[in-house]
């Protein structure tokens, strides 16, 4: 007999009742608490992981979250992590899997990652979160992404990388309805949703490097 099945009910029904205050103005759906998570390819294991040896199916979306949040304070560690989350959501039609990147908070992990690190490792950050703009605006915005974004752009003499990865964030937003008006209240820089296709392919012309990024 499990003495604990009433207080393990109680636990997930609090846990349950947490979750749905803390949704309930974030415009997020209501799921279930995730015992589970995404499985990171292989190539994405070695670059969270790096040489440690990790048994068959351990390395999940959430394991590698988990390691961002305890190596925040690490840029090397970060840019791996986030190297490795790259080549999982590559892959726009996998959408699925950036639905529960999101539900795991981790557009709010990489945002909370622009705002403590700047240069490769805020690229690294940028890259990601390019691949989720087009797939999750409202979540991003929800969080307050737009205004980490303009500020990422208009950082007096920002490096062209920067400026193009945030950019490229900002255009993708606008081609959800609900993000575009957020993206004309909310952005720092002076720069109508409409205007930042025109922006940011004069910024590819202006630098050519820019254009060899993937």
């Amino acid at each position: 007999m499990n003495y604990s099945h009433d207080t393990e009910m109680d636990r997930d029904w609090a846990a349950d009742q947490l979750r749905r205050k803390k949704n309930a103005l974030t415009g997020l759906p209501d799921s279930p608490i995730r015992r589970t998570a995404a499985a990171l390819p292989q190539v994405a294991v070695a670059a969270v992981q790096g040489v440690a040896a990790t048994p068959p199916g351990a390395a999940t979306l959430g394991s590698a979250l988990s390691a961002l949040a305890i190596n925040a304070g690490s840029a090397e560690h970060v840019q791996r992590i986030c190297h490795g989350l790259l080549a999982l959501l590559y892959d726009k039609e996998c959408l699925a899997v950036h639905h529960e990147f999101a539900q795991l908070k981790g557009v709010e992990a990489l945002l909370a990652i622009l705002r403590r690190h700047g240069g490769g490792t805020a690229l690294a950050a940028l890259r990601v979160l390019e691949k989720l703009c087009r797939t999750v605006p409202r979540e991003l915005c929800a969080c307050g992404g737009v205004d980490v974004l303009a500020r990422c752009a208009e950082v007096p003499c920002q490096a062209p990388r920067l400026l193009e990865a945030s950019l490229r964030c900002l255009h993708g937003l606008t081609f959800d309805t609900e993000a575009t008006s957020l993206c004309g209240s909310k952005m720092r820089i002076e720069v109508a949703p409409k205007e930042l296709s025109s922006k940011f392919y004069a910024l590819m012309r202006w630098e050519p490097e820019c254009a060899l990024l993937p």
